[in-house]
């Protein structure tokens, strides 16, 4: 059970104790494979990453991630959300681009103040170069292609073999 003030959330655990919301949900995650990968991160004046999730553990075919969004104001744009796996200056080994929630959650239908679930995997296509490489998180406008900022690396993922 779950009990909040707006500002804060607190966990009921089985055997009574109370502990910090976040501090159960990312030891759900864990337990998963999942941890926090990077928090807070600022797009344009309306965007925030609130949270990236993800498993980089493994890089068996499907890098797998979990990406919470929120916005301050409606958004009069449509933004696509990108994950490149790759070398900082280089085109990504891999990559995911599309809507948030495979385009069920556009970004101009985004509610403010309202936490928006995202997951998404990123495809580790056979041929896929061994290495360690970053993943980087960014936004760009569906009609110009923009960006909203500069994509923000998150973490590293390692690919052993050749996929």
């Amino acid at each position: 059970i779950v009990v909040s003030d707006g500002l804060n959330a607190l966990a009921i655990m089985d055997d009574g104790h109370l502990v910090p919301f976040l501090e159960q949900l990312r030891a759900e995650l864990a337990k998963r494979g999942y941890r926090v990968a990077a928090e807070n991160i600022a797009f344009g004046d309306a965007i925030t990453l609130k949270r990236v999730e993800a498993d980089l553990s493994r890089a068996d075919g499907v890098v797998p991630l979990r990406l919470t969004w929120r916005t301050t104001r409606r958004l009069d744009r449509r933004y696509k959300v990108f994950v490149h796996i790759g070398a900082t200056e280089a085109p990504p080994v891999a990559q995911n681009d599309s809507e948030p929630e495979a385009g069920y959650a556009p970004s101009n239908g985004w509610p403010p103040n309202t936490d928006i679930r995202d997951e998404r995997g990123v495809w580790l296509k056979p041929g896929t170069p061994a290495g360690r490489w970053g993943v980087f998180i960014g936004l760009y406008d569906t009609a110009t292609g923009e960006r909203l900022g500069e994509r923000v690396k998150v973490g590293e993922v390692t690919v052993t073999g050749s996929r």
